[in-house]
This record gives structure tokens, sequence and C-alpha cells, in this order.
């Protein structure tokens, strides 16, 4: 199973994987690719669903990723913890056996009292034979509710599924369990005392509660050398796991779609399922917004930052990050921000405030203010037709079709203005953890679900199904590259608008099918589009 692993963490992380022909690779100086053994093993091909392992020690991170997994990229997630909570419920399967093996452990509901367990084991005489017993009795019961909820992804058809189980490496079923995975997600913050320090922070936890896990745990360099993949959640910002987590899940993705290839799975029938739009020049101008935001930073530093702005004298306090180079940080130690032009923007103030010493919350409350402002200016400065546009999209396509924005910019969405009212999803950068063209981008858009927070709690229940494939994804934007050819990429439709005067190289759509790509000069012209490529979907089923 270990036959290579690639690293993700906090220096290497940029797995970028082409779909275009003869395209496929990896960037060698972001992401290494560490063989397991002496020899060059190629790893078995996958399975129709992948089964995705995520493990790790007590506060590594584990949750931030396991949210990021099933809110953004819509993979459902077994957690062995809940499935031990319905165990020890009322009713559950484990509370007749652990009250017969460790005495009146039961609570009022007839459900097992954690305190009461917890103290039978710590008073035991051998405790590591009464967890030994605990465990007979748990782990069959986990395993056999893990099992049935993959045969359950299976059924549904999902490409990729997720198991959380904590003691992977160290649980008695481990041997039996690692049959039924692909690859092996490792959790890490890589030091001992941020460990300790977010561990102690929960509520409940004591040193000797601490103390007792941790005996019961892998080192974790033990477990990081098992692993398929590696995520460190050492730094503040969450911007480095969601792009250390977007690479691994389009190099698990890839690997799927050459399962699909060689088992000649792939269907060419198309149903429009989802709709995504570009803002930035596509919806809106981006200058309105970034002078307006540049202006705010002017008028609110002197007062939030005030040492700062002294020393900075006039120059720009981003310099240091060089917002307008998105390759600027990828040789640096916070490659992993490339993608986040908030986290980028929040690294070079929180640098400034600490350097001058200026509070580190002040530096937070001017971000917000400059990206609120940001996102008023650009949504109050809508390119004439945009809205009608959307309009035009929902009555052509019906309600059932999801239409949303993907963004590499910050704009937030302003709840009650008319375009975040006349959309389902609002889809960051920063949410994805890689931008546009990133093939993960593109698979988050069909991934995501409604309820997950990424789409509005107004979107009608109707909109409460599962997420859409590729190819059945049209996305609408400005930019040849990160629109266009980025969706065509990724195996979905796209139509070019170039709202600026830039020429359109058409020799770069050479390799894909007049019918997946449009450009236009209008956005009257797009429902027309959409109405040719539904009949041509309607004609091919």
């Amino acid at each position: 199973m270990n036959k290579y692993v690639v690293v993700a963490s906090f220096l290497m992380i940029g797995v970028v994987v082409g779909m275009t022909k003869g395209s496929v690779g990896m960037t060698k100086r972001l992401c290494s690719l560490v063989m397991r053994s002496s020899k060059m093993t190629l790893a078995p091909p996958p399975r129709a669903t992948q089964v995705l392992a995520i493990t790790g020690g007590i506060a590594m991170g584990k949750s931030t990723i396991v949210e990021q997994l099933t809110k953004t990229f819509g993979i459902r997630v077994h957690d062995s913890d809940a499935a031990v909570h319905r165990l020890y419920g009322a009713q559950g399967a484990a509370v007749a056996p652990i009250n017969t093996a460790f005495g009146n452990v039961l609570n009022a509901d007839g459900g097992i009292d954690r305190g009461k367990l917890s103290a039978a084991l710590q008073n035991a005489k051998n405790q590591s034979e009464a967890f030994r017993r605990l465990e007979a009795i748990v782990h069959p019961l986990v395993r056999q509710d893990r099992e049935q909820f993959i045969e359950k992804e299976k059924l549904r058809g999902s490409w990729l599924c997720a198991v959380d189980i904590p003691l992977l490496f160290e649980s008695a079923d481990s041997t039996i369990l690692k049959e039924h995975i692909d690859k092996v997600l490792v959790v890490t913050c890589r030091s001992e005392e941020e460990q300790k320090r977010r561990a102690l922070e929960r509520p409940g936890m004591t040193v000797a509660k601490l103390e007792a896990i941790l005996a019961r745990q892998l080192k974790d360099e033990e477990r990081i050398e098992k692993a398929d993949f590696i995520i460190d959640t050492s730094h503040y910002d969450r911007a480095a796991a969601r792009a250390q987590l977007a690479n691994i899940i389009e190099h698990l993705f890839y690997d799927h779609q050459v399962f699909q290839k060689q088992v000649a799975q792939l269907s060419n029938k198309r149903t429009i399922r989802r709709v995504s739009i570009d803002l930035d020049d596509t919806v809106w101008p981006t200058m309105s917004g970034v002078k307006a935001a540049h202006i705010k930073s002017q008028n609110l530093m002197p007062k939030l930052m005030p040492k700062s702005h002294k020393a900075l004298n006039g120059q720009d306090p981003y310099a240091r990050v060089n917002l307008g180079n998105p390759n600027a940080l990828r040789d640096t130690e916070h490659a992993f921000l490339s993608h986040d032009i908030t986290a980028k923007r929040r690294l070079a103030l929180r640098q400034l405030a600490q350097e001058h010493g200026d509070p580190i919350e002040n530096a937070d409350a001017l971000l917000e203010a400059i990206i609120h402002e940001r996102s008023v200016v650009a949504a109050h400065n809508l390119f004439p037709g945009a809205l009608d546009l959307i309009s035009a999209l929902k009555k052509e396509l019906g309600h059932h079709v999801h239409i949303g924005a993907l963004t590499n910019g910050n704009a937030k969405p302003l709840p009650g203005h008319a375009l975040a009212d006349a959309l389902d999803f609002w889809l960051q950068a920063q949410a994805v953890g890689a931008q546009k063209p990133r093939l993960a981008s593109f698979l988050a858009v069909t991934s995501c679900l409604p309820g997950t927070g990424l789409f509005y709690e107004s979107s009608p229940s109707s909109l409460q199904h599962s997420a859409c494939s590729l190819k059945d994804l049209v996305h609408i934007g400005d930019s040849l590259h990160d629109d266009g050819l980025g969706a065509l990429r990724a195996g979905a439709r796209a139509i070019i608008i170039p709202t600026s005067r830039i020429h359109i190289d058409t020799t770069l759509l050479a390799d894909f099918d007049p019918n997946d790509y449009a450009i236009v000069q209008s956005f009257k012209d797009i429902p027309t589009i959409i109405r040719k490529w539904n009949l041509l979907d309607a004609a091919s089923c």
C-alpha cells in the first residue's frame, strides 16, 4: 500500500495536475515524490470508489481537514468517534457488553456514562488489559459500521469517500482495515508542544488525561512514516491546510480518471446541472473595488496601525508579499499562501504589526475593513446585464440547476444585495485551497453541496440533491487561461466573454471539441449557447 508518499507539507504543496493531452505533471519544486521502497513499484489502480483514511494524533487538526473535505469537496466521511457515540447511546450495540464487562457504567438514559467508564478503566488493576477488553468489544462494532458506510458509498457511485480513524495504526484490526483502504492521509502539526497546547485548551482535558491518551498513540514520526499523504496544520492560517488538501484531492481525482478510462466507464452523455460564473472582470470591473480598498487602507491605517504607518512613510504595506504576482511566494516558506489573496494580506499586515509594535488584532481589523470595502464597491458596480444574465439562465435551465460564483478574488457576498440573492453559491479560491485554472477549483464547484455554508441558506429545498459531474458543469468567465482552458482541461464546458479588449488566441483551443466552448461578446449571447447545448445533450440521450 505504502509504495509512495506525496508530501504536502508547508514547503511542498504544489501538485499541479493538468487534464489536457500530454499535460499531466507535478511541480517539482513545490512537491516531492518520496518512494517507500528501493524499487520503482507502481501502485495498483484505484477502485471505482476510492477510500481515503484520515488519521493523526489528538489535537493535530483532523477535524479541520474533515470539515474542508466535506464542505468544499462534498466528500462523505465516516467518523469513528461519532460511530462510538452511537454505539454508546441508549439501545446502542455496545451498551450491554460494556456494562457486563465493567460493572454499572450506565447513565440515566440507559446508555454508557463515559465518566463512569473512564473511572472504571483508570481504577482497573491492569489498565492495559482493561483497555484491550474495551477495544475487543468496540472495534468490531465500529468496523461493521464503517464497512456499511463504504458499501453505501459504492452504491451511490461516489468516486471518493473517507474514513476518519484516530487510532488507525494502533487498532487491533488495522491489518484487516487496510485491505479496504486505498490511501492514508496523516494530519500533523509537527510539534509536541503545539499538540499539547491545543489539546489542553479542550474542555475537561487535563495533563493526566492527555498523557494517558498520548501513551496509547504512536509517535507522530512513526505515523508519518506509514502515510501516503501528509498535511501540516502548524501554520496559524488555515490557507496552508486548504492548499495541501486541494493538492491531494487533485492527485486522487487524477488517479480516479485513469481508472475510469481503464474500465471504459466514461460516458459521453451530458446534462447541464451547474453553472459557475467568474466575478472579477466578468461580472464587475476589478479595479473599482481594488482602488476603493486601497483608499480605505490609506484612511484607516494611521488609526489602527499608527506605528507601522509612520515606519512605512508612504510605502506599500503589501510590497513584501508582492500581491500583484501570484508566483512571488512560491520559493518562500509561505508558498502555501499563493492561492489566497486574503491570507497574503493578513501575513503582510501581521508582519508589520509585529515589527513595529502595533496590536495584531488591529491588523486583522484593518484587513476585514479593506475586504468589506472592496466587496461593497464591486457589488455596486456590476457590468450592465450581469443580473439579467443570471435571471435568463435560471429561466432557461430551471431552478433545479445551481448557478453561482467561482472567483480567484476575495470579495465577499453582501447579504441582501441583488447579486448575492440571485446566486446559489459563492466559492472563493481561499475556500478551495487553489486558484483557477487548477482542477480543484472546478471540482469544488461540482462537489460542494447545499447546506454546507458555501450555498446560501435561502436556497430552495429543491436544490438539496447530490453533486454533479465535471462534464455537467458550464463555467463562464473573461480569462481564456483561468476560465476557458481551466474549465476545459477539467472536463467542463466553457463560455469565454472577454470584457476587456484582449485578443483571444483561439489556437490554444485547438485540442478541444468546438461544441464544448464558446466565445461571446455579450451577456445576451450566453443563453443562446446554453439552449444549443441543452438541445445537443437531449439529442445524445
